[in-house]
């Protein structure tokens, strides 16, 4: 299995699905004992980088989410091809600029389909290391993948459990 970094442009757009999608309903997800809610706000402050802030609710602004599929990116880049990452790869990428993250919110939103298909790229990218399902982007994954499905219009008309069965 190969995997590369992903572009940053589709960083981006994983959180800004996740600060805006659908209609300005931001993620919130629950990890051990905190709340952790995304904002759309522009920040540079470093300490927001790290998922294990103290308190119970944790409000993590979308730029440092990008930040953050972006690290844990790259993290699966440098286990996957070990020594040889830091000659192909940005295994530190630079963080995510304002106008970057303005310039993203700026833009429409995508729809469900093609945002599930740009997390499970993503996901192939990002699992190559040990600690990839502890990780924040997998919990954010996860859960903006689950909202997602939800959104599609034939949620809602498919049968509660049992498929239902086609005739022939």
């Amino acid at each position: 299995m190969s995997c590369y970094m992903v572009g940053r442009d589709h960083a981006l757009a994983l959180a800004r699905a996740a600060v805006r999608f659908p209609s300005s309903q931001p993620l919130r997800l629950h990890i051990e004992d905190r709340q952790v809610h995304f904002c759309p706000e522009f920040s540079e402050d470093t300490m927001l980088m790290l998922p294990e802030l103290t308190g119970r609710t944790v409000v993590l602004p979308g730029s440092r989410l990008a930040d953050l599929f972006l690290l844990e990116n790259a993290r699966s880049v440098a286990f996957r091809y070990e020594e040889r990452a830091t000659e192909h790869f940005d295994t530190e990428p630079d963080r995510i600029t304002e106008s970057e993250w303005l310039e993203c919110m700026a833009g429409k939103e995508d729809d469900p389909v093609h945002l599930i298909k740009s997390i499970h790229c993503y996901e192939y990218q990002a699992c190559e290391h040990p600690g990839w399902k502890d990780s924040l982007p997998y919990k954010v994954c996860k859960a903006l993948e689950s909202r997602l499905v939800r959104m599609l219009p034939e949620y809602d008309i498919a049968n509660w459990g049992e498929p239902e069965k086609k005739r022939s």
